[in-house]
């Protein structure tokens, strides 16, 4: 998906003023929307292509006006949920090399093609692209939200 995503134009720059940055966030934090947070996150990375300032800005006055803890705990466990499918599709893998390896040549051919891809259910490539293109252009405020959210609580993303 994200190698489709194309350019958008400064003339398309206006979604940003409609909302289309705020909906990306809202809908990032909100599990009601888990369904098209990938969709979600597709678009967030559209708008910020390039480095997009004004999508930033967009977004660090979001986080700034509101409690952006909720954001980043989620975020966090968008990141944690991830690692846990990691580990998961490498034992899914692993147990199925040992089984094709367990059986004789000819099973082994058979057993093969039976193997089904283990289907990824997390967002971890769109999301860690998200985080990238916040950031891109080396925008210092972005990258001190990343780090330290706010002065009350800070959420250790990783």
């Amino acid at each position: 998906r994200l190698d489709k995503i194309g350019e958008i134009s400064e003339s398309n720059l206006a979604n940003t003023t409609c909302g289309a940055t705020t909906m990306v966030l809202k809908m990032i934090v909100d599990p009601r929307h888990s369904l098209v947070l990938n969709e979600a996150l597709d678009l967030g990375c559209a708008l910020l292509n390039n480095g997009n300032q004004t999508v930033q800005l967009r977004i660090f006055e979001y986080w700034k006006s509101r409690d952006s803890v909720q954001f980043f705990e989620e975020i966090r466990s968008l990141i944690r949920r991830g690692c846990e499918e990691i580990s998961d599709i490498i034992a899914y893998y692993r147990r199925s090399r040992e089984m094709l390896l367990a059986v004789d040549n000819n099973a082994a051919t058979l057993a093969t093609s039976l193997v089904t891809q283990y289907k990824e259910q997390s967002c971890m490539q769109e999301l860690l692209r998200f985080i990238q293109l916040t950031v891109e252009g080396h925008n210092l405020q972005l990258q001190d939200c990343w780090r330290v959210q706010d002065a009350r609580r800070s959420i250790d993303i990783v």
